[in-house]
């Protein structure tokens, strides 16, 4: 075996190692709109813009029609702080929530916008797709779900005084600040809290927020649990997450999303090309 399928072989097996849900959970949504769609901007909040992996992610997204847009959250990164309740490390994830804020303000509020951790997310949909499945949900916001709880709930009481929404719905029920999606002035709304500090972490904000927003009748926002625009690697069971005609798919079902996701995962920048490439070759396999 080559180098490369080694490297590959190994990343689709680490991609659905955990979490693993029944396959049948998924189920395909049909997108009954119409082909035009709005511009669709993405915000990656990058800690050096000549970084490879920023350029690589940037570059791809351009190709699919996105609007890319990269903010210095250097600032954000470089610094970390101690939780006086565990003890625990952490990065200053406020810190990008405010640069979210800030780049989201500058773009029009007719604008689909996505934003999207840089190290960890495929884009395998252009952005008419990506829109035209967001519209489909017919409300201003959709995040990714995920089963995790990040931080802990020792460092984020919110996990147990706060129910989700989707508690009963399905086990992936907590919205992922990794990769969410939104009309401009939704997430306006959304990130224009006073509240937010250098050290309030995002993904446990995000439960406690959107948890104070409706998800059901008169939504405000929801949960893509069908994983049709968002899939969390983590949720595939293993071996089921395969490349076919240029996209991943998982095995089994009519499932192909439009953006693959793999918090936790931490893969390197090679491994990241590794499984654009991977797709590529399925892609000029079935020309």
């Amino acid at each position: 075996m080559s180098i490369f399928a080694f490297v590959v072989a190994s990343l689709v097996c680490i991609l659905g190692r955990t979490h693993a849900i029944a396959v049948h959970s998924f189920r395909e949504r049909r997108n009954n709109i119409s082909s035009e769609a709005p511009s669709v901007d993405v915000v990656l909040c990058h800690s050096n813009s000549t970084d490879p992996e920023v350029v690589f992610q940037a570059s791809m997204l351009r190709s699919k029609g996105y609007v890319v847009h990269l903010p210095d959250c250097s600032y954000a990164f470089r610094d970390t702080f101690v939780s006086e309740r565990t003890g625990r490390n952490y990065k200053l994830w406020g810190r990008r929530l405010k640069s979210y804020k800030a780049a989201v303000a500058n773009i029009p509020a007719a604008h689909l916008v996505l934003l999207l951790d840089v190290k960890d997310v495929l884009v395998m949909g252009d952005a008419m797709e990506a829109a035209r499945r967001f519209t489909s949900f017919g409300v201003p916001l959709v995040a990714s779900c995920t089963e995790g709880m990040w931080p802990p709930p020792e460092d984020c009481p919110a996990y147990n005084n706060v129910q989700s929404q989707f508690a009963v719905t399905s086990s992936c029920q907590f919205p992922c600040a990794g990769a969410f999606m939104g009309t401009a002035e939704a997430l306006r709304q959304l990130l224009d809290d006073p509240s937010v500090q250098d050290q309030t972490n995002d993904q446990c904000w995000l439960h406690e927020r959107l948890s104070k927003w409706p998800a059901k009748e008169d939504a405000n926002w929801t949960l893509d649990l069908n994983a049709d625009l968002f899939l969390d690697v983590n949720r595939v069971p293993k071996g089921m997450l395969i490349p076919e005609a240029g996209r991943y798919k998982v095995q089994g079902v009519d499932l192909m999303p439009t953006i693959v996701h793999m918090p936790g995962l931490h893969p390197q920048s090679s491994n990241i090309q590794e499984l654009y490439a991977l797709v590529g070759m399925t892609a000029s396999a079935d020309v």
